[in-house]
């Protein structure tokens, strides 16, 4: 049997598999900076990370940020380079907009290293995303400025808050 007769009957470890545990390093790594801690969600339906955030003394906050990471290594940029295209599946977007908490999708350019987000549920209700009903998939233009930072994941924290501070009036689970 031949050297690569051999070779062809292993998995192989391929360059989306990489960049796609690059780019969850990326957000780690901010995520840890700013005193959060990060779980990967080992079966992935359209959810990658979930994030804690701790208060000031190091105290865990309740609820979580979801994110979805989707690494590539042909980001589209639009609009003279201040957006960023991505096309997302529309299951993937309905679920999301259901969700209580932040989802974060993340879009992460693996030839610089930079990560871009949106907030989705935001997204849709300032009126940015418009999704039909038989759709399978809905372009999402991403904000070239709202790149991946401590400064980025403060907002996300930010983000969860607001909506605790609103469920808090409105929430009922009887």
């Amino acid at each position: 049997m031949s050297k690569s007769s051999k070779v062809e009957h292993r998995k192989r470890r391929v360059r989306q598999h990489i960049i796609a545990d690059i780019s969850a390093n990326h957000v780690e790594f901010f995520a840890l900076r700013k005193g959060f801690s990060v779980q990967r969600i080992q079966n992935d339906y359209g959810i990658d990370l979930q994030l804690a955030t701790y208060d000031a003394k190091g105290y865990i906050e309740n609820g979580w940020i979801s994110v979805q990471l989707k690494a590539t290594d042909t980001i589209k940029m639009r609009s003279k380079g201040t957006a960023v295209a991505f096309t997302a599946d529309a299951r993937d977007l309905r679920m999301w907009q259901k969700e209580i908490y932040p989802v974060i999708l993340i879009v992460y350019d693996a030839k610089t290293a930079k990560a871009y987000w949106t907030y989705v549920q935001r997204y849709f209700e300032s009126g940015e995303g418009k999704l039909g009903k038989k759709a399978k998939t809905l372009v999402l233009r991403l904000r070239a400025k709202d790149r991946i930072s401590a400064t980025a994941l403060a907002r996300f924290a930010d983000f969860k808050k607001a909506v605790q501070d609103h469920a808090e009036v409105h929430v009922s689970h009887l």
